[in-house]
Parts: structure tokens; sequence; C-alpha cells
């Protein structure tokens, strides 16, 4: 039992290297520019390592990006997990624990957005967060919803949190999880009025274009 926990321990050690290897590397470089070679002197290890664990790079990536998307889920659903019923107006906070591994990760996060990775990592990410909201909640409203009005609500919201920290991320988290936490619960919280309609002076002259027909 011992000799397979420490088996764990390297297997585990030998793959969380090669990893941030990857990512070190992707940070100065396309992916399509980093050699396995590459990967195996930045981390320390042997080819042979390497290739126990992993076929190719693609698959490095791909559980490398896997394991950030178990974490992120998990940290996700912890401020929920223990509930049955949420009560928007009595938020608080709740969204602060996966603000913070937002940040934590930040650096993984940001790479995978960037230039360097040639996936498009925005969509995974939306699509994964934007499942959590389908998968697990269910708005309730003062009147019956059918099925489409529901999944629409869904995605609604959804898109806009996950646009709101994509976009937190791309910044750089120019504020706080805290912060943003806070004020994601306000947003939640407020309900939308009357919209009134901003500055038609300086609208630009293309909104009144004839030049389709």
């Amino acid at each position: 039992m011992v000799e397979f926990q420490l088996l764990d321990r390297r297997v585990h050690r030998s793959k969380h290297a090669l990893c941030n290897a990857l990512f070190d590397l992707l940070e100065q470089n396309k992916y399509d520019h980093i050699s396995i070679k590459d990967i195996i002197v930045k981390a320390g290890y042997s080819r042979g390592t390497f290739y126990s664990h992993y076929r190719n790079k693609d698959d490095l990536l791909y559980e490398c990006i896997e394991s950030l998307f178990d974490k992120m889920v998990k940290s996700y659903r912890n401020w929920y997990i223990d509930k049955d019923l949420l009560n928007i107006k009595e938020f608080h906070n709740e969204p602060l624990t996966f603000l913070s591994h937002m940040k934590q990760y930040g650096r993984y996060y940001q790479i995978l957005l960037g230039k360097n990775v040639q996936i498009d990592f925005r969509q995974k990410i939306t699509e994964v967060l934007l499942n959590l909201f389908v998968d697990d909640f269910e708005y309730i409203g003062k009147s019956e919803q059918n099925p489409l009005e529901q999944s629409l609500l869904n995605r609604y919201c959804g898109y806009g949190v996950i646009g709101v920290i994509l976009e937190w991320i791309n910044e750089d988290f120019p504020t706080s999880p805290q912060k943003l936490s806070e004020e994601l619960v306000k947003t939640m919280q407020t309900p939308l009025g009357n919209i009134r309609i901003k500055r038609k002076s300086q609208w630009n002259s293309y909104y009144y274009s004839d030049t389709i027909s």
C-alpha cells in the first residue's frame, strides 16, 4: 500500500511538473512551436517519463485543462452543494469561492485565453460554465414557465455572468474577488426597470444608412 501511495505521489509530481513546464513555455511561445523536448527539459524529466503518461503534447494540454475545469466546477458548486433552494434576495457573498479560484489559477486561464494556444478556450470554458447554469439551476418565478422559457432564462443569466468573469480575467483582475463577488450579487438582486434612450444626437450615421436595400 505504501508503494502504491509513493507511486501515486511520484506520478502526481511528474505530471504537475510537466503541466507547469508547458504553461511556462506558453507564456512566451506559440503552442505549435513547443516540442516535447522543450517540455521535458523545462520540467527536468526524461522523455520516457513523458511517454509513460502521455502519447503527445496534446494529451498533456487537455489533461491540464480537464484538471483546471475539475477544480473550477468544484469551487463553483461549493457554495450551494448543501442547499436545495437559493433565495437571491438573501445572497451575501456566495460567488466568492469560485472567483477566488479563478484568481488563484489566473495565470493558467490567461494563457489559455491568450494568443499562444490554438484552441477556442473561451468557447470551452463558456460551455462548461453554461452547462452548470443549465444543469444545476432552475429559476422559480411568480408564474409558471415552460421548458423553453426556463432554458432561455438559464442561458440569459449564464452568458451574462460568464461574460463579466471572462472580461475580469482578460483585464488581469482589476478588482478583487471579494469586490467582484459583491457586485455580481448586487446585479442578481437588482430588477430591471424602464430603459432610457441616451444621446440620440450622438448616434453614428451608419444607423440610418440605406446602402443595403
